[in-house]
């Protein structure tokens, strides 16, 4: 489940890149699991047909490493951020406003005002 949501803003728009973010991301995981290890043989085998890249080494964060989520749904470099006082949400800035659950990493709203430009920064939640 973790390596699903470290992947999952690349999914929700490349979901052809699935096998491609598994083996990335799983691959030291398959000698311990049997059941893994054969779910990536089979994305070896089968991903060619959806995408011709497929990584032959541990390239991404494995879950249960320090990388517990990412910001990829910025078009651009993030700008601010800011963590609400209660520390349950996360507001990150780059063109848009988008604001996180920090518990699971979802993406809870996306402001955005459709303006050029983007925002610098962020005054205290």
């Amino acid at each position: 489940m973790d390596g699903l949501r470290l992947s999952a803003s690349l999914l929700s728009r490349y979901p052809f890149m699935l096998a491609f973010e598994l083996v990335g991301r799983l691959l030291p995981l398959a000698a311990d699991n049997p059941h893994l290890k054969e779910l990536l043989k089979g994305c070896d085998l089968e991903a060619a047909q959806f995408n011709c890249f497929l990584p032959v080494h541990h390239c991404f964060h494995s879950p249960g490493g320090p990388l517990r989520f990412s910001l990829e749904e910025h078009p651009f470099a993030v700008f601010g951020i800011e963590l609400t006082s209660d520390n349950k949400t996360l507001a990150s800035t780059s063109n848009q406003l988008i604001v996180w659950d920090i518990r699971t990493g979802d993406r809870t709203r996306a402001i955005n005002p459709n303006i050029e430009g983007i925002f610098l920064g962020m005054a205290g939640l």
